[in-house]
């Protein structure tokens, strides 16, 4: 399973999901291009950044809107390969499908008598 610090909860609330052979992790990221989407996989540590700039086209009158920007790490279970992974961004949501490592069964091992 999945190991996750309590601050990345509360600020990003990210939705894991386990089925099949895959975990997906999803992401609201409202108003975020593809480009300012970065998604690493570095010693079993996956981390999402993500950020959003407003652009200004005239006099800015009034604004609830903001540019934000986001970077979130998590643990993975041992096993996981950045081959088995893949990003999605459709609708400011970005999900994050993660392969489960293969489970490797017990062989027994012949000994050889000299």
């Amino acid at each position: 399973m999945f190991w996750l610090d309590l601050e990345s909860v509360r600020t990003s609330a990210p939705r894991f999901v386990e089925g099949g052979g895959s975990w997906s992790l999803t992401l609201d990221v409202p108003g975020v291009r593809r480009e300012d989407v970065e998604v690493t996989l570095d010693r079993g540590v996956l981390t999402l950044s993500a950020k959003r700039e407003l652009e200004s086209a005239g006099k800015l009158l009034h604004s609830e809107r903001r540019a934000w920007s986001s970077k979130r790490s998590w643990n993975l279970p041992d096993g996981v390969e950045a081959e088995g992974i893949s990003a999605a961004l459709a609708d400011g949501v970005l999900t994050v499908t993660l392969r489960k490592p293969t489970p490797v069964p017990p062989r027994r091992i012949d000994v050889e008598v000299h």
